[in-house]
């Protein structure tokens, strides 16, 4: 029993982590990616940052995933940008009557002005020296949900020992200073396997 408890604090003391911070104009997370609506949820979701990872490490769509599913995730809302609302055009073109086309609008959702510090935790230090490599050199085009949503800085934040709970509560703000002054209070994300039941915490900075 003496050696398990051993075992299992060793095994809390070699958690390690990434972090990486999502700002930019536009951002885009999940929600309807089809339809003439397609919205968006207000922050970074897993499923969005295991997308972004497995493209930057070079990934095809039915390449397998599993190991950017095992890591633990979080989320610091250090800006939360705001909502806003854009319309396309768009021309189909029906080959059944020749040729013939019809316009359709569709609206499209943005957080706009949004960052986001996420923090990726795992065991295997060496699997996250291989994710922080991609994200600095990706393999393809880096992009916050949509493909006209760039970052306006690069991702990358930082690697630092410890779990995705003391590493959020820790790392420095990354908003505008335009945002606040003094104390800055934070909500924190910490998605289980259902994302729509993420647990929320603040902290103070």
């Amino acid at each position: 029993p003496s050696s398990s408890r051993q075992s299992r604090r060793k095994s809390a003391r070699s958690m390690d982590s990434i972090a990486l911070v999502f700002s930019g104009a536009m951002q885009s997370w999940g929600d309807t990616p089809f339809g003439s609506t397609r919205r968006t949820l207000p922050r970074p979701t897993k499923s969005g940052i295991i997308g972004i990872i497995a493209n930057a490490l070079g990934r095809d769509h039915e390449d397998d995933i599993s190991d950017l599913a095992s890591l633990d995730f979080g989320v610091r809302v250090d800006s939360p940008g705001t909502t806003i609302r854009d319309f396309h055009t768009v021309t189909i073109t029906t080959q059944v009557l020749k040729g013939d086309t019809t316009d359709r609008i569709t609206e499209r959702f943005y957080v706009a002005d949004g960052v986001f510090v996420v923090v990726l935790a795992s065991q295997d230090a060496a699997f996250l020296d291989v994710i922080e490599r991609a994200v600095k050199k990706p393999a393809r085009a880096i992009y916050l949900g949509r493909k006209s949503c760039t970052p306006d800085r690069p991702i990358f934040l930082s690697r630092q020992q410890g779990g995705v709970k003391e590493n959020l509560a820790s790392l420095p703000w990354q908003g505008s200073t335009q945002d606040g002054a003094g104390v800055v209070t934070l909500d924190i994300y910490r998605s289980p396997e259902n994302e729509d039941e993420a647990a929320m915490s603040k902290i103070v900075m």
